[in-house]
């Protein structure tokens, strides 16, 4: 998987248009640092707190034009934009 490859450090990552089905929560918590995360135009139904729970630092997600998505994320305290639309 191409997650693998990324820096830890990184704190952008423009997932969008990629046919994502679902996230594996498990590979989120080796990217504290990220910032930024976009899933824009993917397939994705739900957004479950496992899957962003260590993303302290996140402050925009962009889950724009993922179908009739539901999300948890009243943890990311540091989230400061949030496109569900």
């Amino acid at each position: 998987t191409i997650l693998l490859l990324l820096l830890k450090n990184i704190t952008c990552l423009n997932l969008v248009g990629n046919n994502l089905k679902d996230l594996n929560g498990n590979v989120w918590g080796k990217y504290k640092s990220l910032r930024k995360l976009s899933f824009a135009k993917n397939q994705l139904r739900t957004l479950n707190i496992d899957d962003v729970r260590h993303l302290s630092k996140l402050e925009m997600l962009d889950l724009n034009l993922n179908y009739g998505i539901t999300a948890s994320v009243k943890h990311l305290t540091s989230l400061k934009c949030l496109d569900i639309k």
